[in-house]
């Protein structure tokens, strides 16, 4: 569990963790027709990309390889930072996001933005892989603009990532 690795670890270790192990396996660019079929089969992220209130400038924390930046391109939107720890996933996102300036930053460490800057601030997926998720969403409230939305989610305890990355202590290849 994370209380576990605290113990074991100094926390800029495990951000070297989260960077190596991002670096070492990443994730894939996304396919357009798979990011189409994904979100029509996803609630959730319909639920998520039907708010009619998500307004430009938007910041993706923990991008990864762009998979949701992506999304948000397809919609429309233009005026987009995504930020992940990876090099080579920023590297992989490169290749295909086209309006999205991409940063290379620790989502618990963004002093980089200003406060209340982003109308909409996106961290999907991320804080758990992180030393203190508690700090990536004050991060994320931090940045985001009076009014603004912070859309934050991580993953079910007992879902797939929670048995690939916590008892597995591996990436599990499909």
């Amino acid at each position: 569990s994370f209380r576990k690795m605290q113990q074991y670890y100094k926390i800029e270790e495990m951000k070297d963790l989260t960077r190596n192990h991002y670096n070492r396996y990443p994730f894939q660019e996304p396919d357009e027709e798979q990011l189409l079929t994904y979100i029509n089969k996803n609630m959730k992220i319909q639920n998520v990309l039907a708010l009619n209130d998500i307004k430009e400038p938007i910041i993706d924390v923990g991008c990864g390889c762009g998979k949701y930046t992506r999304l948000l391109e397809l919609a429309g939107f233009k005026d987009i930072v995504g930020v992940d720890i990876s090099d080579i996933e920023l590297g992989i996102a490169i290749n295909y996001l086209q309006h999205t300036t991409l940063v290379n930053a620790d989502a618990t460490n963004l002093r980089r933005f200003k406060d209340n800057f982003f109308n909409t601030v996106l961290c999907l997926g991320v804080a758990h892989h992180t030393p203190n998720p508690k700090q990536v969403l004050n991060e994320c409230y931090r940045i985001c603009n009076n009014g603004g939305k912070v859309l934050f989610a991580v993953y079910r305890k007992h879902s797939f990532y929670y048995y690939d990355y916590i008892l597995l202590k591996k990436t599990v290849k499909l």
